[in-house]
């Protein structure tokens, strides 16, 4: 693992904790009058809910997948995409 990657980690990791009660990611509801639809509203998921969605994840994942081991992530842009991408 070069330095960069480190830097990331640790910055990410470090945002969970400083900002856990602040918005990280918003997510479209759906509209319910018009079913496919989005409405303009979003639900807000906070730091520290992402953080440990992805703790729990990737000790989830530890136990299925050897160490170093790879995972393909084939999913369009959705909160359970980042949360898999965190928890690796």
């Amino acid at each position: 693992m070069d330095s960069t990657e480190l830097d990331m980690i640790t910055s990410i990791q470090a945002a969970m904790t400083l900002y856990e009660d602040r918005h990280c990611m918003g997510v479209r509801d759906a509209d319910p009058n018009n079913p496919g639809q989005y409405s303009d509203s979003y639900t807000w998921l906070t730091f520290k809910t992402i953080g440990d969605r992805s703790k729990n994840f990737g000790h989830g994942l530890r136990q299925l997948i050897e160490p170093r081991g790879y995972l393909a992530i084939c999913a369009a842009n959705r909160p359970e995409w980042m949360i898999t991408d965190f928890a690796c």
